[in-house]
C-alpha cells in the first residue's frame, strides 16, 4: 500500500486510528487518511478529526424518503455538535 497509494480509507472499528498512525510513521511521505462506516457518533467524528483524517463516511439507510431523511438528520446532528453549528 505504501508504494502505491496517497491515501488510506479503511472501513471504521476499534483500533484503526492507532493502525493509522502506524502506517503514517512507516510512511516516506504524507498518507491521508479518510474512515468509512462511522455511525451517526460525535465522539467518533471527533476522534477522527482529532486523529487528522480527511474525511468520513457515514451510511444513509435504504429506505422510503422518511427512513433516508431520518439518517441524514441524524448524520446531520453529529456534525453540527462537533462542528458547533446549527
Amino acid at each position: 500500500m505504501l508504494a502505491f497509494g496517497d491515501d488510506w480509507f479503511p472501513n471504521w472499528a476499534d483500533g484503526v486510528l492507532e493502525r493509522a498512525d502506524a502506517l503514517r510513521d512507516r510512511a516516506d511521505r504524507h498518507i491521508g487518511i479518510s474512515v468509512m462506516g462511522l455511525h451517526a457518533d460525535p465522539g467518533e467524528i471527533e476522534q477522527c478529526l482529532k486523529a487528522g483524517c480527511r474525511r468520513v463516511v457515514h451510511w444513509i439507510p435504504s429506505g422510503n424518503r422518511s427512513v433516508v431523511e431520518r439518517g441524514l438528520e441524524r448524520w446531520e446532528a453529529a456534525i453540527a455538535e462537533v462542528t458547533g453549528e446549527g
